[in-house]
């Protein structure tokens, strides 16, 4: 966290401490086991054994949640188990939703004094109007952008290299970075490169940190939203303000998806493979998972990786991925590109992160009064305690709600961003996950396979990314 939002971090989880503590001292919600009252005459009876918390998740299963709940059952004792699609067994006490749900259907939090400072802290994540009713609380927050180890591009452009710098280039000074560094491993020879006004050189030979380089890019095509998701959000940032906004509006999106094929071209013309450089038009490019990608970064294969930091950084060695930064996605947007009062600047779409979360926990309105103590008790758990907040950051890259220490630059980049309202709105979440398949499929299924793209061809991409998001409003 910046040094000026700790002190007020700090205050929101003593606050919140307090709050749980008074709250659950009279709901019998203590995140401890609570020891049986005296007796004067013991009786032989056996307590019952505690229920486990039976939790609903949708596909696919955030990376590292798994590890969360062997957390969670390690400091509670009854833990938690997940529920398979369809089990009829009973219904589940916590739903962990991909989108934030209307309230019909889940309590509202909001009526729970509880979860009162919780609610004020979710808040300020970008995008989200939480004043209301209020039926699910984020899977704590991360980051969306390139992901790059610090060690490696310090190595590449000296120790006097800052991260902030990589924040505040601008597009155009990005393209040359990547282009320079591409060319670079290809055929190293002493070269500078431009970052927020500054130079740097890259060295005459390889430094050992990159001496494994293949490409720039390490580009997880097989993903099912690699080209869609959250990958859009800049794109809807030049016309929308919120996810409830946002719309498949052809006259107000054609420009910004035009610049996000030139950086999707940019990107895939630069791409690392485990044994070498991977071109468009090659069938291996196509068919790498994330957890390839992961893979490629760990092993110095490519310097970034755009990804969310709940997906990327569990996939990644601890130690690497405490090194990790952050860089806002550089898409090559012009004055043309913004919509009559749009909300954010072309500075600002090319220097703020996006900011969302990994999904969103909702109790259902049919849980009995067990269940729901058992959903809260986790939700306190996971937010107010230590253990809570280390499971989220050491094995989901993300941040709870209710502070914490971020562990790697990248989560302290999406913090700061954050404190200083200066992160760009996950608007991507309003479209639903069909939509953000076929969207992403427009590229990789039509483009990637091409070896050549030609600017005059891109609106046959405009258009199909146009028709996927406006089939699924």
């Amino acid at each position: 966290m910046r040094k000026n939002s700790r002190p007020i971090r700090r205050l929101l989880a003593a606050a919140l401490a307090g709050c749980l503590l008074a709250g659950c001292a009279g709901r019998e919600l203590a995140l401890l086991p609570q020891s049986p009252p005296p007796q004067s005459a013991p009786a032989p009876t056996e307590t019952p054994a505690p229920q486990p918390l039976r939790i609903a998740c949708e596909a696919p299963l955030p990376a590292g949640f798994e590890a969360l709940l062997e957390a969670y059952a390690a400091s509670q004792a009854a833990g938690a188990v997940l529920l398979d699609p369809g089990d009829a067994g009973g219904s589940p006490d916590l739903v962990l939703l991909a989108r934030r749900p209307s309230v019909q259907g889940y309590l509202d939090l909001a009526q729970d004094p509880l979860f009162t400072v919780l609610i004020q802290n979710a808040a300020a994540l970008p995008g989200q109007d939480l004043s209301g009713p209020c039926p699910a609380l984020p899977l704590g927050f991360g980051g969306y952008g390139y992901l790059a180890d610090e060690e490696l591009l310090k190595a590449l452009l000296g120790e006097g290299f800052d991260p902030a710098l990589l924040q505040q280039a601008s597009s155009a000074e990005w393209t040359g970075f990547v282009q320079a560094l591409g060319g670079w491993i290809e055929q190293p020879a002493a070269q500078p490169v431009t970052l927020a006004g500054q130079e740097f050189t890259l060295p005459a030979e390889p430094p050992p940190a990159a001496q494994a380089l293949t490409g720039v890019f390490a580009v997880p095509a097989a993903e099912p939203d690699v080209f869609a998701g959250s990958a859009l959000s800049p794109v809807l940032c030049t016309a929308f303000r919120t996810a409830g906004e946002a719309k498949a509006d052809e006259e107000l999106l054609t420009g910004p998806l035009n610049s996000l094929w030139s950086a999707f071209r940019l990107e895939t013309g630069w791409m690392a493979g485990p044994e070498g450089p991977l071109a468009r038009g090659d069938e291996r490019a196509a068919g790498q998972t994330l957890a390839d990608a992961a893979g490629l970064v760990a092993g110095g294969r490519a310097v970034f990786c755009r990804a969310f930091t709940g997906r990327l950084l569990p996939l990644l060695p601890a130690e690497q991925a405490a090194r990790m930064l952050l860089a806002p996605l550089k898409y090559p947007f012009d004055e043309t590109d913004l919509a009559p009062n749009a909300a954010y600047t072309l500075e600002q779409l090319a220097g703020w992160p996006v900011v969302g979360t990994a999904g969103w926990l909702a109790i259902p309105q049919d849980a009995g009064e067990d269940a729901r103590a058992r959903a809260e008790g986790f939700l306190l758990w996971l937010f107010a305690s230590a253990e809570g907040q280390r499971a989220l950051t050491g094995g989901m890259g993300l941040l709870g709600i209710a502070g914490g220490e971020p562990g790697s630059p990248a989560l302290q980049t999406a913090a700061d961003a954050l404190a200083a309202g200066g992160a760009l709105p996950d608007l991507a979440e309003g479209f639903a996950p069909a939509a953000h398949l076929q969207a992403s499929e427009a590229l990789a299924k039509d483009w990637l396979p091409q070896a050549s793209w030609n600017p005059y061809q891109r609106a046959g991409y405009t258009d199909a990314v146009l028709a996927a998001l406006g089939g699924a409003e």
